[in-house]
C-alpha cells in the first residue's frame, strides 16, 4: 500500500487549497510546489489556533530541510509562490467538496515512489521528479527570480541521498573514472558511453571511506570496463553506437546510424512516386498490430523533420545527435502514454502511434507540439526539435493486417505536405472531433497529394 510522509500529506493539502482557490479542476504539479512552499512558510511562523503543535512538529524536520536548502538556493517561498500562482493563472471551474490530482500528477506520484523503491516517499522524492518535467510556469519563475534552476534541482537530489560520509568524494572519483572511460570509447572506436544515476548509485554502494578509491576502481571495471570491452569484441558494440548503463549490469544499445539509414529510407518512400517503398516501411509484425487494431480504431503517424534529423547527423556526427534523438523520443513516448495511446512501430526516429479514439489522437499531437516548444525556449538552437503530425482514422480493420490499412497509407502522404511544427488531419478525422471545444482547427481545403487519387480535404489544428 502506497505510504506519504507526514511533511507530504501536509503539502498536499496546502496544494489543494490553493488549486481550489485559484478555481482549478484538479491539483497539478505547480500547485504542489506552492503547497511546498506554503508549508515551509507555515512551520517558520505557525498560526495561531490552525494547527495543532504536535501535528506541526510531525512535520517541522523534513519541511526544515527543505526550507534550509530553499534558502541556500536564494528562494522567498512566498514570492516564489505567489508569481508560480500568476504564471499558472485563474480556472474557471467551482470546486465543491475535495479537489484531486490530475492524471499526469498522479503520474509524478507513481515515478516518486518507482525512484523511492520503498513503501514511503518523501517531498524530496516528489520534488526531484517534479523538476526533472517542470513545466514552462515553474521554469519561467526561475527565470523571472534569476535563481539557478539546475543548482536547486542537484541539490534537492542530494538531499534524497542524506548524510554519508566521504560519499561526495567518493561520487566525484567515480565519476572520474567513468567519464576517463568515456572520453576513450568516443575517440576509438566512436562510441557514447552514458550512466545512469541508477547506475552511479550501485557502483557507490559498496563504497568503504577505509579502503578509498580501490573498491570503487573495482566496482567500475566489473559493471563497467570489462563487460563493455568484451561486447565491443565480439561485435555486439560498433562505431556508431550508444550505450547506456543501467542498474544490474544490463546495457542497452542504441545504433543512431540504423536510424538514420531508416530515416534515409523513409524519406526516400515519401518522395518516390511508388507506393512499394511506403507499403514497406508501415509493414510491421502483424500480432501485435492486430491486438492494437482490434481494440483501437484510429491512427496517429507522429515524426519529426526527416531532413532536420539527417542534416545534423551529418553536420555533428553520431556521437552529438544519439542523445538528442533518445530525448526526443523519450518526450513523445511519455505523451503517448498519458494520452492513453500505443506505440504501434518505429521508422527511424519517426513513431507511429494508436490512439483510442479521435480526439486523443488530436491532443495527443497537441501535446508534443507544446512539450517540444517548452523544450526548445529553454535549450540552445542546435538542440530543438520541430515536429510534423499527420493523422487519419478509419471505421474497420484492413484485409491485409500487415499494413496498417488506408488510414496509415493516407497519412503517410500527408504527412509529405506538412511542414515542422505542424498538424494536418484528414477530412475524417474532422468529423469526429469538430464538436471537441478543447481542440481548434483551421480549413486549408483540398490539395492533390502525391500517391493518393483525387483531392484531399485537409485541416490544420492550431497549439
Amino acid at each position: 500500500m502506497e505510504k506519504y510522509s507526514n511533511s507530504l500529506m501536509f503539502a498536499w493539502k496546502m496544494a489543494a487549497v490553493e488549486a481550489k482557490r485559484s478555481q482549478h479542476k484538479c491539483i497539478e504539479k505547480e500547485h504542489i510546489v506552492m503547497g511546498l512552499c506554503k508549508s515551509c512558510e507555515i512551520i517558520a511562523a505557525p498560526p495561531k489556533n490552525k494547527f495543532k503543535p504536535e501535528d506541526i512538529e510531525a512535520v517541522a524536520p523534513e519541511l526544515g530541510r527543505l526550507q534550509a536548502l530553499l534558502d541556500k538556493s536564494g528562494i522567498d517561498t512566498r514570492k516564489f509562490r505567489q508569481k508560480l500562482r500568476e504564471k499558472l493563472g485563474s480556472g474557471n471551474y467551482a470546486v465543491e467538496g475535495k479537489v484531486h490530482r490530475s492524471n499526469e500528477c498522479k503520474g509524478y506520484f507513481k515515478s516518486a515512489f518507482e525512484l523511492s523503491n520503498a513503501p514511503e516517499i518523501n517531498i524530496f522524492h516528489i520534488l526531484t521528479v517534479i523538476l526533472e518535467d517542470p513545466g514552462v510556469n515553474i521554469l519561467q519563475v526561475f527565470l523571472d527570480f534569476g535563481l539557478s534552476f539546475n543548482g536547486f534541482k542537484a541539490a534537492i537530489k542530494e538531499a534524497l541521498k542524506g548524510p554519508s560520509s566521504g560519499r561526495k568524494e567518493a561520487k566525484e572519483a567515480a565519476l572520474a573514472m567513468i567519464n576517463a572511460y568515456r572520453t576513450q570509447l568516443k575517440k576509438t572506436p566512436g562510441i557514447l558511453l552514458d550512466c545512469t544515476d541508477d547506475a552511479l548509485s550501485m557502483i557507490l554502494r559498496g563504497y568503504d571511506p577505509a579502503s578509498g578509491t580501490a573498491a570503487l576502481s573495482a566496482a567500475v571495471e566489473r559493471f563497467i570496463t570489462t563487460p563493455l570491452d568484451e561486447k565491443i569484441r565480439s561485435g555486439q558494440l560498433r562505431q556508431g553506437d550508444m550505450v547506456e548503463v543501467d542498474v544490474r549490469t544490463v546495457f542497452n544499445i542504441t545504433s543512431l546510424d540504423a536510424i538514420m539509414k531508416e530515416n534515409r529510407r523513409w524519406t526516400a518512400a515519401l518522395d518516390s512516386g511508388s507506393d512499394d517503398g511506403l507499403k514497406a516501411c508501415l509493414i510491421t509484425d502483424s500480432g501485435h498490430a492486430e491486438e492494437l487494431l482490434e481494440a483501437m480504431r484510429f491512427l496517429a503517424v507522429t515524426f519529426t523533420d526527416l531532413q532536420q534529423d539527417i542534416l545534423k547527423h551529418e553536420d555533428t556526427g553520431t556521437a552529438n545527435t544519439v542523445q538528442w534523438v533518445k530525448q526526443y523520443k523519450e518526450i513523445i513516448e511519455k505523451q503517448i502514454a498519458l494520452h492513453g495511446g500505443k506505440v504501434i512501430k518505429y521508422i527511424g526516429s519517426s513513431i507511429m502511434a494508436a490512439c483510442p479514439n479521435a480526439s486523443s489522437a488530436v491532443k495527443l499531437s497537441i501535446g508534443i507540439q507544446k512539450k517540444m516548444k517548452e523544450h526548445n525556449k529553454f535549450s540552445v538552437a542546435d538542440e530543438h526539435y520541430h515536429v510534423r503530425s499527420s493523422l487519419d482514422c478509419c471505421s474497420e480493420l484492413p484485409k491485409d493486417k500487415k499494413i496498417f490499412s488506408t488510414m496509415a497509407y493516407t497519412a503517410a502522404r500527408l504527412q509529405k505536405i506538412a511542414k515542422p511544427d505542424t498538424i494536418l488531419i484528414t477530412k475524417n478525422v474532422f468529423e469526429l472531433i469538430k464538436s471537441d471545444g478543447a481542440i481548434r482547427t483551421i480549413a486549408l481545403g483540398e490539395q492533390e497529394i502525391g500517391g493518393l487519387s483525387g483531392a484531399v480535404e485537409i485541416f490544420g489544428v492550431k497549439h
